[in-house]
């Protein structure tokens, strides 16, 4: 323990409370006998000099007064000298701690003032010593956290611009397939003028078929409703390939339609040959839309790769969009049942109309989404970037701290 300035100025060892038995900062010291002894010489001096004066006017000659100043010079001297060398010692260890080095003990003796002026910056050495080591761990831990943030942030970036890129490419390709579906709307126009003037030859297909638009538009506004529920990049891109998959159905289903309308055209004769060139289109749109479809399911399989964690979210909307598809498929089954040729033809061109609106439907939801995915992908980048700079200088102001930390060295790094 140190002890404070009032316990120093009590006398110690000679009566001058200087020649301590322990040093400022607590540790065991040596007693200085010298010291003492210099002090009795400082005070024998004094006594001489009051000696002399008192003996040169005694004696009133030159000789005692010469005498007499002589010995008032050499206490002089002696109390310098005494009085400079810790003094001299103080300022060396400020001028140590300046430097940055504060394992170095200030070591503090002679008089009570010198004594407590040393006492005062070997507490002030300690404070800066405890304050060094808190702050270098502190600069290592920053150091630390800083540089594995900013390695997770530049990992993220990386991951960020790739799905940037790919919803950049599904989003051309998803043009693509809008204007497809425009051009194939625009026959279903045509289909369902023809079919509206075959209604009252297919009454009991029509049923049929009514349930199925029914069906289908329930599935539409369950994929509407699952576009409107995803909240994030994963369930935007699950809910895309959904679907695209819903769509090639439908293309395979309006191909299978397409050609069962032909046979039952050839069937009709002269009656039917106008739906076999419509169903001929219709057969054509329909390998054209597959073949988009698959171009797109292609491109989005490189998104569901970092997607696989959010495939829980849309497995309700699945299973009921797959219900939808199989009530679809009983639906077309039946129509492909009926025997009489317009019949037929009537129920299966407005079939395809309905299909082929109903793709229309499903690209203007693709299109919606990857807008949405895209500028979703393009906020995060820009925020990771954001994040990654900030941990850059972070790192930085830990090296900056950990360099201004070490200037100063302790007993152990010194």
């Amino acid at each position: 323990m140190i002890p404070s300035p009032a316990d120093a100025s009590r006398p110690r060892h000679g009566g001058l409370g200087v020649n301590r038995t322990e040093s400022p900062t607590g540790h065991p010291r040596r007693p200085r006998p010298g010291l003492s002894l210099r002090w009795g010489i400082l005070l024998v001096g004094s006594s001489g000099l009051a000696a002399g004066v008192a003996a040169s006017r005694l004696a009133g000659g030159g000789g005692a007064l010469v005498l007499a100043l002589a010995l008032a010079g050499a206490a002089v001297f002696g109390a310098a000298t005494l009085l400079a060398r810790p003094a001299e010692r103080l300022a060396e260890a400020a001028r140590a701690a300046a430097r940055g080095d504060l394992g170095r003990p200030v070591e503090a003796e002679g008089p009570a003032e010198v004594l407590r002026t040393g006492l005062h910056l070997e507490d002030l050495r300690q404070s800066l010593h405890g304050v060094l080591g808190e702050l270098a761990k502190a600069s290592a831990q920053l150091g630390a956290d800083s540089g594995a943030l900013l390695e997770g942030v530049s990992r993220q970036a990386e991951l960020a611009a790739r799905q940037s890129a790919a919803v950049a490419e599904t989003s051309t390709t998803a043009a693509e397939i809008a204007q497809t579906a425009r051009a194939a709307a625009l026959h279903a126009e045509e289909v369902v003028e023809v079919a509206q003037r075959s209604e009252e030859l297919s009454a009991d297909g029509q049923q049929v078929l009514e349930r199925t638009v029914e069906t289908i538009r329930s599935l539409a506004g369950q994929v509407q409703a699952l576009s409107r529920a995803i909240a994030d990049q994963a369930r935007r891109s699950r809910h895309i390939g959904e679907i695209v998959a819903g769509l090639k159905d439908l293309a395979e289903q309006t191909n299978l339609l397409a050609l069962n309308a032909s046979i039952e055209a050839v069937k009709a004769g002269d009656r039917g040959r106008g739906f076999s060139v419509v169903a001929v289109e219709m057969g054509n749109l329909a390998e054209q839309s597959t073949s988009a479809a698959g171009d797109v399911r292609s491109i989005l399989a490189e998104i569901e790769k970092g997607t696989h964690a959010a495939m829980g979210v849309a497995e309700e909307g699945t299973r009921r969009a797959q219900g939808a598809m199989e009530l679809a498929a009983e639906a077309s089954k039946a129509i492909s049942g009926l025997t009489r040729a317009i019949r037929d033809s009537s129920l299966s061109a407005r079939q395809i109309a309905n299909n082929t609106r109903q793709q229309g439907i499903g690209v203007e939801q693709i299109v919606a989404a990857i807008a949405d995915l895209s500028a979703a992908s393009e906020e995060a980048t820009a925020g990771t970037r954001v994040v990654e700079r900030a941990t850059a200088s972070l790192s930085a102001l830990a090296g900056r701290l950990d360099e201004a930390t070490a200037r100063y060295r302790d007993g152990e790094r010194a």
